[in-house]
């Protein structure tokens, strides 16, 4: 309980704030290999989903407009993040914010009422050292009716 009431507050803080790290600061695995750190060889994982991930049932009470949170085990190199891998409803367009170890997707258009989203993550999604997820991770959602 209290990882999710951390994973929460994370969620809107950069929900509400935005991301306050820029993807120019992100070390490479050159320069971590030539600092002399320990080489990252494992791949990210998702470790929280929003609305609908990991366990969670919200039955058909998600909001329209409501933006897609996924968090993962390290942080998630910007570069590997796209709508091709990163796909929600079917090809919903939004726009796509990497910020450390969580990506929020931001639907351009509301979603319609009463459905079912589908969410697919993709396994090319890598960490700042380049090591994949390797699999997919879909969840989904379904979306409240009319008010």
């Amino acid at each position: 309980m209290y990882k999710l009431v951390l994973l929460g507050l994370l969620v809107i803080g950069i929900l509400l704030n935005g991301c306050s790290e820029s993807p120019t600061k992100v070390g490479s695995k050159d320069n971590l290999i030539d600092l002399g750190i320990v080489t990252d060889t494992s791949g990210p994982y998702v470790t929280f989903a929003y609305p609908g991930g990991i366990g969670t049932h919200l039955g058909c009470e998600v909001e329209w407009g409501t933006p897609v949170v996924v968090a993962f085990s390290e942080p998630i190199d910007p570069q590997s993040v796209t709508q091709d891998n990163f796909n929600v409803g079917d090809g919903k367009e939004g726009q796509l914010e990497v910020c450390g170890n969580t990506v929020v997707f931001k639907p351009t258009l509301a979603f319609d009422n009463l459905i079912l989203v589908g969410v697919t993550v993709g396994g090319s999604v890598s960490d700042t050292a380049g090591n994949a997820m390797g699999e997919d991770y879909t969840f989904t959602f379904c979306t409240r009716g009319e008010p």
